[in-house]
Order: structure tokens, then sequence, then C-alpha cells
């Protein structure tokens, strides 16, 4: 017990001057993550892509501002598609998308659905049917493209805020919940009677507890922190009041914007085929309920 008290204020002092440094260790890994991130797609294979490399990747709010300047400037829809990704470092899922169906004969159309088709289920998903609800009429509506950029762009803006506001709330629980591992291994090291009491049977079951506590503890507290972005019946909701949107700046009417939500997702093809079947404009629009 004399060696033991000791031991405990070495470490209660240790823990009291590594918690700082601890964090800001944690900091500066963590943004020199986020920093790197976006340098590491596409490797080239010609001159020109090597050139590419030097560029970041072009967000998906700065594509559709591309294609919109592209489709004001009378360039036609397929080629400035087609432009935007041969001339830009566009992110590589789309670059591979994109020259699988913008070599084929269909109609323009036909080519933006397999192409939002192939992005489903990928972090392009939203981009992809924004995409096509901005076509109409076979060709790209400017304004429509244009509002598209700002709905993602205010998307990311919100993202970047919660990742901002979230990012010590996440350091701190990975520090604390390392905090008393760190403190049982260094007692375990510098005393011989703390492994003792440690390994005792009272030691054994007060590890165990403290164990369990440590760990709920850590995943309460992960599901407060991912709780603060939106869940997924929040995010089909989010997506389809944005197609909603774009499809009425794309130059349809209301009904009409509707009945192109089956673009969209599972609930907006519920209200398309509603809308279809006959059914008024609010009752198609229950399904949202």
């Amino acid at each position: 017990m004399n060696k033991l008290l000791p031991t405990m204020c070495i470490g209660l002092v240790m823990a009291k001057f590594l918690a700082p440094r601890t964090f800001t260790m944690f900091d500066r890994r963590v943004t020199r993550t986020r920093m790197a991130s976006g340098d590491s797609q596409l490797r080239a294979d010609s001159p020109r892509s090597a050139a590419l490399d030097s560029h970041p990747v072009v967000s998906p709010h700065e594509i559709c501002e591309l294609l919109a300047s592209a489709v004001l400037a009378g360039e036609s829809s397929r080629d400035a598609l087609s432009r935007v990704v041969a001339e830009r470092r566009v992110p590589l899922h789309l670059k591979i998308v994109c020259e699988r169906h913008l070599m084929s004969p269909e109609p323009f159309e036909s080519v933006i659905s397999r192409m939002k088709h192939d992005l489903s289920g990928t972090e392009l998903q939203t981009l992809g049917t924004l995409l096509a609800l901005s076509v109409s009429d076979g060709v790209f509506v400017s304004g429509a493209l244009k509002h598209s950029a700002d709905l993602l762009r205010h998307d990311l803006s919100l993202e970047h805020l919660i990742t901002t506001h979230t990012a010590h709330a996440r350091i701190t629980m990975r520090v604390l919940s390392m905090l008393p591992v760190v403190f049982l291994a260094l007692g375990c090291a510098v005393s011989a009677q703390f492994v003792s009491a440690v390994f005792s049977p009272i030691g054994v079951v007060c590890t165990l507890i403290a164990s369990i506590l440590n760990i709920v503890g850590w995943l309460w507290a992960s599901r407060l922190v991912s709780r603060v972005g939106h869940s997924r019946n929040e995010d089909d909701l989010h997506l389809l009041v944005m197609g909603l949107s774009v499809s009425v700046l794309a130059g349809h009417s209301i009904a009409g914007a509707c009945l192109r939500l089956h673009k969209v997702n599972e609930c907006g093809t519920r209200i398309a085929t509603r809308l279809e079947a006959h059914d008024t404009l609010d009752t198609a629009l229950e399904e949202l309920i």
C-alpha cells in the first residue's frame, strides 16, 4: 500500500501533464488527415493526367457550375460533360462512369439516367440524381444546374459545420476512453504490487466492470455524435425536396416535377405511381408523412 499510493500520485500527475498534449496531438493528426484527403485519388498514365494530379479534385457543386457555364456558352450538353471530365480532375468513380456511357449513341437523357443508376449507392448519388433532374427535352437546363450547385454547396457547408462542431467531442471521447487503459498499463509497468492488486479476484472484477462502463460510455457518446447529422429518413426527404426544386427550375410544372421524383428514391417512386394512377397531388404527397 505504501508503494501503491506514490504510483497512483505519479500516474495522476502524468495524466494531468499529458492530457493537453494528447489533445493537441490528436488535433494535429486529424487536421492533417483532412487536409491530405483531397489529394489521393486519380493516378495518371499520360502527361496530361499527370498535370491534373497537381490540382485538387473538383467537388460536385463545382461540376454543376462548370456544366451550367458551358451550356450557357452554347456548348452541347454531351460535349460539355465530356470536356469537364477530360479537362478537370473529377472524382474517379464519376470519370469511370462517364467514360463508360458518354460514347453511347443513345439519347443524352438515357445516358444521364444510366450514369445516375451507376452512381446510386455511392457518395456521388446526390450529384447523379440532380444531373438527371436537370435534363429537360434531352439537354441540360443551365438554371437547374446552377440551383443544383447552390444546393450541393449548402450541403457541403453544413457538413463541414457539423464536422467542426463535433470534432472536439470526438477527440475527447477517444482520449477519455484511452486514459484508463494508459493508466492501468503504467501502473502495471512501475509497481509489482499494482499488478498483484489488478490480478486479484476483486481487482479483476473491478477491471471488468470498468472496461464495460468504458465501452458503454464510448458507444453512448458515439451515438450522440452520430445523431447530430441527418437520419436516413431525413436524408431521403431532403433529397426529394432538392429534386423537386431542381425539376421545377428545369421547366416542369409542380405535378410534372412530382412525376419525375421516381428518379430520386423509393418514396419518390411511390408518389409518382400514385399520380400516374390519377390520384390528386395532395393525396399522392401523403407518402411523405
